[in-house]
This record gives structure tokens, sequence and C-alpha cells, in this order.
């Protein structure tokens, strides 16, 4: 897709609501969180789903990782992926 198309369908994408919106990334962003514990391990898995758009150009990256301590880290891990792609846009 190409145009007020793109553009149309790439915003459609960051309307979902109950995100957290994200500043400072492209026109606009959204992550989600959730994580849960593996009961038999005790193991704590998080994912994080980023939505990136820059003009008509839709980034998501989805995140997971196995006993990480921290959402902070993850959400620094995953912002700094979608600035590398965004930047060889």
């Amino acid at each position: 897709m190409t145009g007020e198309d793109a553009q149309v369908r790439a915003e459609s994408e960051l309307a979902a609501t109950g995100d957290t919106r994200i500043s400072g990334l492209g026109d606009s962003a959204r992550i989600e969180r959730d994580s849960f514990v593996f009961k038999r391990t005790g193991d704590l898995h998080r994912r994080h789903e980023l939505t990136v758009r820059k003009g008509n150009l839709l980034v998501n990256i989805t995140y997971g990782r196995w006993a990480h301590p921290s959402k902070s880290r993850m959400d620094s891990d995953v912002r700094r992926l979608a600035r590398r792609l965004l930047s060889a846009h």
C-alpha cells in the first residue's frame, strides 16, 4: 500500500485501546506488555509488543524473554530496536 491508504491503515493499527502510548518514536507509538509465571519452575516470562508508525511505515516488534528481571529494561531493549529500524528507513 502507498499514499493515503497506507497512512489510514497505519493509523488504524495504532488505535487500539488499553495500550500505553509512547512519545519520541516515529509519528505515534504504543506498547502492550504482559507477563506470566510458569508454575512448575517459577520462571517469569515477559512479552512486550511495540507498534510504531512513521508516515505510512508501520513497525511491529514482539519481544519476549524468560526470567528477565526488569520491565524498564524490556522497554529499553524494544525501543532501541525500533529506533534502529526507523533510522534505516
